[in-house]
């Protein structure tokens, strides 16, 4: 940074690494638990029939209201208690903005996904971490209602099923810290499609707590970015209040309604995934090597057992295959991250690794 730029850049930021994604060529991509399958031809050319009419130098804010009720019927949730959001992530740092002040704590599990930090360091608060239990990566409530207690925490994030260990947090620990805790609760289920159970059924009983959710994953529209919150409508309207105007475009909001009118198309294709994940997991444990962990998402984690979990990286890699190497988080030196594929890319998957152990 030049001298110049450091007079005003706040020195939180100047020390930031920005977020990205790395870029590497590939040939199956199983690296960042996008889905395998494309928004159905059908329904992209009935998204583009209702844009392509509109004018688009308007900002067409008329299909927000529409889409947000129909997201509290297809969640079965008050839609005064509905906010949609450019994906889950900005969702997230919505939600810490209305509450976190410069200089406030909020407390996270550790492994989890490193953007709650990044977001907490930007609004100028401070990120603390509770380590998860060794080897379920359960979540250790005593510990993380202890620090959070001591240290006169504003928020606590959690993610369930958690990136990128895959477990879904128990519902009993999630009410617990709820009920226990003063501030603010944010559960981030962006992957709550696949699992066997989510923390919707706490809402009623918890008002501190937030639930987010995305079109990213199970409902295939990752480009588009979309996701949504749900809460109780006193705390969603105040979350509502740091939201920049007509914050999410009119194409993006015509291409949820059109994938909500087409849910089972989504179901479907979850239900698919969650039969290939349970395979993938069987064919896995076959292999000498790798041992994988039982996943509630649409990817698993893999522990690295008989080379270092970068090298295992570098050489699937060479192979064409891209998967995700996590050995730099916290707790986690030995695993890496695979996508669930289509039934293809998971044999190149099954292929490469057999190719690369044997």
């Amino acid at each position: 940074m030049s001298d110049d730029t450091a007079k005003f850049i706040r020195a939180e930021i100047a020390g930031l690494r920005p977020y990205r994604s790395p870029h590497y060529e590939w040939r199956v991509k199983l690296d960042l638990n996008e889905s395998p399958f494309d928004v159905p031809s059908e329904v992209k050319r009935e998204i583009w029939e209702r844009v392509e009419k509109l004018q688009w130098q308007r900002y067409h804010d008329e299909f927000e209201r529409p889409l947000i009720e129909r997201l509290g019927a297809y969640e079965h949730h008050d839609p005064d208690g509905v906010l949609i959001g450019n994906g889950s992530n900005e969702l997230i740092f919505h939600s810490l903005l209305a509450v976190v002040r410069h200089g406030d704590t909020v407390v996270i599990p550790a492994p989890t996904f490193s953007l709650y930090r990044q977001n907490v360091t930007v609004l100028g608060a401070t990120a603390e971490t509770v380590m998860l239990r060794e080897g379920d990566f359960s979540l250790d409530t005593d510990a993380l209602l202890k620090k959070a207690g001591e240290l006169d925490a504003r928020a606590i994030v959690l993610c369930s099923p958690n990136n990128p260990t895959a477990n879904l947090l128990a519902n009993d620990d999630v009410e617990r810290v709820c009920r226990q805790f003063d501030g603010l609760v944010v559960v981030d289920e962006a992957y709550a499609q696949f699992a066997d159970n989510t923390a919707f059924g706490l809402l009623a009983s918890c008002p501190n707590l937030v639930i987010l959710r995305t079109f990213s994953k199970a409902f295939g529209l990752a480009g588009l970015r979309f996701g949504y919150l749900l809460a109780n409508p006193a705390l969603a309207r105040q979350i509502g209040k740091v939201q920049l105007p007509h914050h999410v475009g009119f194409f993006t909001q015509l291409a949820a309604t059109a994938l909500l009118e087409n849910a089972s198309v989504m179901e479907r294709r979850v239900a698919s995934l969650v039969a290939e994940r349970e395979k993938l997991i069987e064919r896995l444990a076959g292999i000498e090597g790798v041992s994988p962990l039982p996943s509630q998402s649409n990817f698993i984690l893999i522990e690295s057992t008989a080379i270092e979990a970068p090298l295992l990286f570098e050489r699937l890699l060479e192979q064409g295959v891209l998967i995700r190497n996590v050995s730099n988080y916290p707790g986690l030196s030995r695993y890496l991250r695979i996508t669930v594929g289509n039934a293809g890319e998971n044999d190149e998957l099954i292929g490469a690794l057999v190719e690369v152990l044997g």
